[in-house]
């Protein structure tokens, strides 16, 4: 169970400590888009997926509104297990004292932690649970609706759990309201009223990870969009750029590829298949036979 901690004056960076040394707090001047008081993120820092955006504009400055005005912050890790590794709220009492020289060390020190937690908070345990981790960050997001955001860093390409796009098979998936209703029927949906959700880098792939196809990243999209709006959110999926390429942290646990249907793969399929396994019909509309695989329809 994830623990709840208020920053006293004087300690502000000591709500880290795990982690050595606090970098520069170079925040962006001007608000947030998004200006919200209690923030949570998912930090999607594992195999098989881009390098969460760190140092990314927004967040700096979320972290920075969230603190001036008393907030909280919740950051969970993204993995087979995942767990809160930064869950604390402003002590209002505390701070309201101080000088304001003062008061903006505090609030250097504290975007500083959060920041470094953030670039520290990597996967420890093997595959990827992407619907428990946001059902975890939404218990830390306790302020009043319309004062909270959760961020989410990930691929969304979730390999365990109740939401387990490996089981789902995307190029299979046409209807996702099935899926949606029964986990509305288990009870299983988080409360996500009047929050509003960020997400950045849906559907990007690294490492082991096939690219995803354009119906793959559509329909992962409309999975977790009517996951969230029915837990009462309001989405919106940026394609920000995460980073160029995934992570070079060959320590972090291993992650199941999802397997990605292509022509290519459908090709090498049919020619090692027996002749029963000839498609009766096109996959999409608007496809023809290919000339190097007659057994197979392409895009025309």
């Amino acid at each position: 169970m994830k623990m709840r901690t208020e920053i006293a004056a004087g300690v502000a960076a000591a709500i880290m400590i795990s982690l050595v040394g606090c970098g520069s707090s170079d925040v962006p001047a001007g608000p947030p888009e998004i200006e919200a008081t209690d923030i949570a993120i998912v930090s999607g820092y594992h195999q098989n997926a881009v390098t969460p955006p760190i140092n990314n504009s927004e967040i700096l400055k979320a972290f920075e509104y969230s603190t001036r005005n008393n907030g909280s912050v919740t950051i969970v890790v993204n993995d087979g297990d995942p767990a809160a590794v930064v869950d604390f709220e402003i002590d209002e009492s505390a701070v309201s004292g101080l000088s304001e020289a003062r008061l903006e060390q505090q609030i250097s020190e504290v975007i500083d932690s959060t920041n470094n937690a953030l670039a520290s908070s990597k996967a420890n345990d093997p595959e990827v649970d992407t619907f428990e981790a946001i059902k975890q960050a939404a218990r830390g997001l306790t302020g009043e609706a319309g004062d909270k955001c959760l961020y989410i860093l990930d691929s969304g390409l979730s390999t365990e759990g109740e939401l387990n796009v490996l089981s789902e098979n995307l190029h299979r998936l046409i209807d996702v309201q099935p899926i949606v209703d029964k986990l509305q029927k288990d009870h299983a949906l988080p409360d996500l009223t009047g929050v509003q959700v960020v997400w950045i880098g849906l559907g990007d792939a690294a490492d082991k990870q096939e690219d995803l196809t354009s119906r793959n990243k559509n329909t992962l999209k409309e999975l977790w969009e009517a996951v969230l709006t029915t837990s009462g959110a309001e989405v919106t999926f940026k394609n920000l750029p995460l980073t160029e390429e995934g992570s070079t942290d060959r320590e972090l646990p291993e992650v199941t590829p999802i397997p990605i249907l292509t022509i290519l793969t459908l090709c090498k399929s049919i020619r090692s298949s027996p002749c029963s396994m000839v498609m009766k019909r096109p996959l999409w509309t608007g496809m023809m036979r290919s000339r190097s695989c007659p057994l197979l329809w392409t895009t025309s």
